[in-house]
This record gives C-alpha cells, sequence and structure tokens, in this order.
C-alpha cells in the first residue's frame, strides 16, 4: 500500500506539472479525472464507512474449558455503496484459541448483512470480552485504509474442567464432614445403617430392644462407618514456578485437577478450604456441592503471577490451621525447601497430602520421592497429558499419622 500512494503521489504531481507547463484542455481533463478518482478513493475509506452497523451473538455465555461454542458476527451495510475490499480481524475470538483465527476477506455489497460464524474450542479458562471485531477497509486502488472496530459487549465465563472421581481415599480426623472408613472405631452412632440379629460377642449397647420384644428374639443395630476431615487445598501461585509454562498447559492441568478433587470432597460433603496466594490472596471455604460454582469461579480468575513462595505461603497460612486438619498442597516444581517444610507441619499433627503437576523429571525425584516416603508423606504426579482420573480414582493417599 505505501507503493502504490508513492507511486500515485508521483504520477499526480506529474500530470500537475504537465497540465501548468504545457496548458490545454487533454491534461486539465486528465488531471481532473485522477484527482476525482483520488477523491472518491478517500471518500470511500473514511467517510462511507460510518455506513456500517454491527451485532454479535453467542452459543452460550458460561462453559467449561474444552467445550466448543459458536460466535456469530453480523456486518450490516446501510449505504449505497460497496464495501469493495475488506478484511475482519477476529479480535475476541482469538482470545480463546492458542493459534491465531486468520484474517478473511470480504466484500459488502450495498444494503447487505454479512453473516459470519465460527466454531471456536474454548482452551483457557478465564473471563473474555469475545465481543471485538476489527474490520480493514480499502478503496479499489488500495491507496487508502482504515481499521474500524467494532464492540459489543459480549462476556464468556470459561471454566476448569471438571473430572468425576468416583472414589478417593481420604484420611479422617476429629473436624468436620465425613469420610468411609474401615474401622469399627469410627462408627457414626446417629447414622443407623441395618439391623441384624444378635451374636456372640455384640456389644449388648447395640441391642434394639422395641424390636427384639417384638420378634421375641434378640437384634443389634449397625451403624455407619464414617470418620470426620477437613480439605485444606494450597495452590501454588509463584510466578517463578511458571516461568517454562508459556503454553498455559501445566497451569490448566493444576487448576482443572484442582477442581476436581473440591467437586469430590464437596460431593462428600466434607468441609473444604481454598487458599491462593498470586496477585491478590485468595480465601474461599464451604461445604456441600452447591458450594462448587463459588470455588470454580475463584479457579477461572487465578492467574499465577504472586511473589511469595509457596513454601512461605504454607508456613503462614498453616499456623491458623487446627490440629488433625488436612492439608493438600498443589504445586508444580518439588524443591528442597518444600520438603522440608511438610516434614515440619507434619510434626504439628496435620494430615498431609501432596499433588505434583509436572511433566519434568528432575534428576533427584526418585531421591525426593524416597524421602517423603520415609516420612509417611504420600506424594501423587500428574503429568499434562495424563489422566486425571486414572491417577486420583482411588488413589492411595495415606494419613501421616
Amino acid at each position: 500500500m505505501g507503493k502504490n500512494r508513492r507511486v500515485l503521489a508521483v504520477l499526480f504531481l506529474v500530470l500537475m506539472l504537465w497540465a501548468v507547463f504545457v496548458g490545454g484542455r487533454l491534461p486539465y481533463f486528465i488531471l481532473t479525472v485522477f484527482t476525482g478518482l483520488l477523491l472518491f478513493s478517500y471518500y470511500s475509506v473514511y467517510g462511507y464507512t460510518r455506513n456500517i452497523t454491527s451485532f454479535f451473538w453467542s452459543s452460550s455465555t458460561s462453559v467449561q474449558v474444552g467445550d466448543v461454542i459458536e460466535v456469530g458476527y453480523k456486518l450490516n451495510n446501510t449505504g449505497i455503496l460497496p464495501i469493495a475490499h475488506g478484511e475482519i480481524e477476529f479480535r475476541g475470538a482469538n482470545q480463546l484459541s492458542s493459534a491465531n483465527i486468520p484474517r478473511e476477506l470480504c466484500f459488502i455489497k450495498p444494503l447487505q448483512i454479512l453473516n459470519i460464524k465460527r466454531s471456536l474450542i474454548c482452551r483457557h479458562r478465564g473471563f473474555y470480552d469475545i465481543g471485538n471485531l476489527t474490520l480493514y477497509v480499502r478503496d479499489l486502488f488500495h491507496i487508502f485504509e482504515k481499521a474500524i472496530d467494532f464492540h459489543n459487549v459480549m462476556m464468556l465465563e470459561i471454566y476448569p474442567r471438571v473430572v468425576e472421581i468416583q472414589a478417593m481415599n481420604l484420611p479422617a480426623t476429629e473436624y468436620f464432614g465425613t469420610v468411609a472408613v474401615p474401622h469399627r472405631t469410627y462408627e457414626d452412632y446417629t447414622s443407623l445403617e441395618s439391623l441384624q440379629k444378635y451374636v456372640q460377642g455384640d456389644s449388648i449397647k447395640k441391642v434394639h430392644w422395641k424390636l427384639s420384644a417384638k420378634m421375641d428374639q434378640l437384634y443389634v443395630k449397625n451403624y455407619a462407618l464414617s470418620g470426620n476431615t477437613r480439605i485444606h487445598m494450597f495452590l501454588d501461585g509463584n510466578e517463578n514456578s511458571f516461568c517454562q509454562d508459556t503454553d498455559r498447559i501445566i497451569e490448566e492441568k493444576l487448576v482443572e485437577t484442582a477442581a476436581s478433587i473440591i467437586a469430590y470432597v464437596l460431593k462428600k460433603d466434607l468441609s473444604t478450604a481454598l487458599h491462593i496466594q498470586w496477585q491478590e490472596r485468595s480465601y474461599i471455604e464451604g461445604r456441600g456441592i452447591e458450594k462448587l460454582p463459588y470455588f470454580l469461579k475463584e479457579l477461572m480468575r487465578f492467574q499465577p503471577n504472586g511473589k511469595i513462595s509457596i513454601e512461605d505461603f504454607i508456613a503462614n497460612a498453616s499456623r491458623m490451621l487446627s490440629a488433625g486438619s488436612t492439608l493438600m498442597v498443589m504445586v508444580v516444581q518439588l524443591t528442597e525447601v518444600l520438603l522440608y517444610k511438610l516434614v515440619a507441619l507434619k510434626g504439628k499433627r496435620l494430615n498431609l497430602m501432596l499433588l505434583l503437576v509436572s511433566d519434568g523429571l528432575p534428576e533427584d525425584l526418585e531421591k525426593k520421592t524416597d524421602f517423603l516416603k520415609r516420612n509417611r508423606i504420600h506424594m501423587i504426579r500428574v503429568g499434562q497429558l495424563e489422566d486425571i482420573y486414572s491417577k486420583l480414582e482411588g488413589s492411595p493417599w495415606i494419613s501421616t499419622k
């Protein structure tokens, strides 16, 4: 385009000099026609484009990572002249995809409504305004160009994907929420499970006297086996931990794993607290599956741009935790400082869980894993391409007591 302008500028100068110094009707006629074409080209770009209006729509305003949505754009040329050459850049939609959508060439006739529809894969969670589109308009001779920005507020919430887990072993403590355990010492005398005939060795305290009198035979009560637990989940939000995660794959895997575990423990009616230290400190707690949307909204907002290390964050926050609480730490790097910090917390009667989300296999990983096992701290590693369900379903978490 710059080359065309230079050529036309030289041509205009030559025609003007020819008309001035030679004179005559023909030179001035050619100069007049040429000038008229330049003015028409200028108007078709800078003056006529005010006649273009827009309308945007999307098939959904709230989805999960991995879902496919349809986004539609309508451009209406309300004038009597065509848009001879246009290029459409999908600025809002490009935020959702790792690969930019190429510009699309278009020709818009007078009084025509141009309909454009795209199917997009939501690859990253977050809060996006996808109602942004830029139309680059050029004249017939590609001399002038103008960028027209259209902005219709069209917000899209992309929540982390939740993998449904059926069974995950958790340690029992003396706090809020219940989890099934295999020992009779955890019988819940407020939850009657079944009745059976008395056999020698059954506790006389468990005899159902009314039923026994009616049936003329002793019957005893069986109670549900359950222990109580409370989960405190800590997410690594330090920016240095994610410096090599340029495509945000590990970040998404970390959040997806956290969301799946939170959904499971809330479904089990366990009291759950989420601690995140990033640009701001986030804390949210709840109990019951109906609280899941609040946790997912917080995870949707999360960005690993914090300045405080996960080791310092845990050290400060753990002072407020009661003995017997379950501490679940989710990190993307396993440092020696973190290992010794976890061992120190073990002495405070906390149940420790460590989950490492990483594809890297440092040479000392086996050594660090052995160190954790010796201190009765079990670790599970989830790779970026590994299935979360297969890693967590029936996972052998062990108590650190």
